[in-house]
């Protein structure tokens, strides 16, 4: 009688040992999960190996607005830029980019720094830019199907955890307040 009562007793206290350790082995799981999915951005104010650089971004200026792009295959906005070629220097990807995606014909640029965004390990760098477009042309039948001017990032953004952080860089070096 005893040892059946000791018996049910160790059976229940092992239910809940494996329980309790099951419980942190879930936890474990999703924390590492919720870790491993995290983006980092930084930024740089020393030069990067132009190799290094796979993009360019500019945070585009028209009257005091922000100007941002909507790719035809998307129903959300972006800052204007994309992948810097092989061949080109970070500039003259940015002059290329910001014309055939906003059909800017006459604008000023200015390097604000250079950033890298990390996920799940894997890190890529991207120069960030300033330019205060003062005259438009057609946009130039690539990608992109429309352009907006906004006194602030709207909600619908294509890549919501970035944009935003670097749009701060910008304000923060004075380069333009929003609304």
């Amino acid at each position: 009688m005893i040892i059946n009562r000791l018996i049910k007793q160790m059976e229940w206290v092992f239910l809940v040992v494996l329980y309790l350790l099951d419980v942190i082995f879930l936890k474990s799981l999703f924390y590492q999960k919720e870790k491993k999915n995290l983006l980092k951005v930084d930024f740089y104010n020393e030069p990067i190996e132009r190799e290094k650089i796979i993009y360019v971004v500019i945070t585009a200026i028209f009257k005091k607005q922000l100007v941002l792009v909507k790719h035809r295959e998307r129903t959300t906005w972006e800052i204007p830029g994309g992948h810097r070629e092989n061949h080109e220097s970070a500039f003259n990807a940015v002059k290329r980019e910001l014309f055939e995606e906003t059909g800017a014909l006459e604008f000023t640029l200015e390097r604000v720094c250079a950033y890298s965004v990390t996920r799940d390990g894997f890190g890529t760098f991207g120069i960030l830019y300033w330019a205060n477009i003062e005259k438009f042309g057609p946009i130039p039948d690539f990608e992109i199907g429309e352009t907006g001017f906004f006194d602030n990032l709207p909600q619908n953004l294509t890549y919501p955890e970035i944009q935003p952080i670097l749009l701060m860089q910008v304000m923060k070096k004075g380069l333009f307040s929003q609304g």
